[in-house]
């Protein structure tokens, strides 16, 4: 997804994203006055997080990714097409494949901890993005829809979503 905060944000921090299965969280959130970003991974016991400085440059949109490889049990989070940092979720329980996932935008699943943002082509993919598809989905810019354009070299799109307004 694409992100982009006010030059004047009226809530600093705040969760940017949190995917949620059964017990098992994913949260990105902007921490340090709204200044970077950060990932939480939580399976209902363990707590695996990175708090690497992934600054947000003001007013202009930066491209998120977040990608999870089933084989090496790695989730790679992406800022502008690059590799920011790797989490190993090895000692995590994952949940069943048909657990219900739920993915809000702009807050936690519960709607507390509300960010003030931005967000545009939102998508969810069906495999894992390897680091070309990723660059290639960056380089498109943030009004593009994965959709319309069926030779990306990427997997199917499950869903997509345009500009949606934050909080």
């Amino acid at each position: 997804w694409w992100l982009r905060r006010p030059l004047t944000p009226a809530v600093t921090e705040g969760a940017v994203v949190q995917i949620g299965a059964g017990d098992a969280t994913l949260t990105v959130s902007t921490v340090t006055g709204g200044a970077n970003l950060a990932v939480n991974v939580n399976d209902g016991t363990i707590d695996v997080q990175d708090d690497t400085a992934a600054p947000l440059s003001g007013f202009s949109w930066v491209a998120v990714a977040v990608v999870h490889d089933t084989s090496t049990d790695d989730l790679t989070v992406y800022f502008n097409g690059t590799s920011a940092f790797v989490l190993d979720l090895s000692t995590l329980t994952v949940p069943a494949a048909d657990t219900e996932l739920t993915f809000t935008l702009g807050a936690n699943g519960d709607g507390t901890d509300a960010l003030d943002a931005e967000f545009s082509a939102v998508a969810g993919f069906d495999e894992a993005l390897t680091p070309t598809q990723v660059e290639a989905l960056f380089q498109r810019g943030w009004t593009f829809d994965p959709r319309s354009e069926p030779t990306l070299p990427a997997p199917p799109v499950l869903w997509v979503d345009g500009l949606v307004d934050g909080v």
